[in-house]
């Protein structure tokens, strides 16, 4: 990261003085959005950390959903420090090893099977708590939410990413497939 990087900084300058030391932050795999993450290694134990900028990705419902998904049985990072003001998250790591890297023609079925199981205690974690504690549902994965995702496509990789201006008609053309999209999740069978 560059000098120049405020948001760094203020990452950096945050994490030293939450440990009380000098850290070393590593870029790693991000996600489709305006996220980024980076690893840590203080005192041979190994912490992720998330820069999520509040305007464009907000950190309260990432906080909410990962203490719901907990509650539920399911194995995610541990919130362990936040930085409401600047959309800093401190948590642990649960690992390096990525699923693409172990997959072989032989353990597919297995490790797609693990995956497909997990969908039952997700489908139990139906609320979440803010900060006060009040509970209320989870967003329900709907048209509306497909559209935002895929509008952070459009906006992150295309936009963003690529740094590709569109022409109407690709515009169109996406417009299009989104849609294809966006008609299938309505039609899928849904739990509660």
């Amino acid at each position: 990261m560059s000098e120049t990087d405020l948001r760094f900084n203020l990452l950096v300058s945050w994490l030293n003085q939450y440990f009380g030391e000098e850290v070393i932050l590593v870029l790693i795999c991000g996600d489709a959005s305006f996220r980024r993450y980076f690893r840590l290694t203080i005192n041979n134990v190994d912490y992720i950390v998330a820069d999520s900028p509040i305007e464009l990705v907000p950190v309260a419902p990432f906080i909410a959903v990962a203490d719901a998904y907990q509650q539920a049985g399911l194995l995610v990072p541990k919130i362990i420090h936040v930085c409401h003001e600047h959309g800093f998250v401190l948590q642990t790591d649960v690992g390096q090893t990525q699923l693409l890297s172990v997959i072989t023609p032989t353990n597919v079925s297995d490790y797609y099977q693990q995956a497909l199981d997990l969908l039952v205690p997700i489908s139990k974690a139906t609320t979440i708590s803010n900060v006060t504690g009040q509970q209320s549902l989870l967003p329900e994965y709907d048209s509306a939410f497909v559209e935002r995702a895929l509008a952070i496509f459009t906006q992150w990789l295309i936009g963003e990413h690529l740094q590709y201006a569109m022409t109407a008609a690709e515009t169109t053309m996406l417009a299009s497939c989104f849609q294809l999209l966006v008609d299938n999740v309505i039609q899928q069978p849904k739990v509660g």
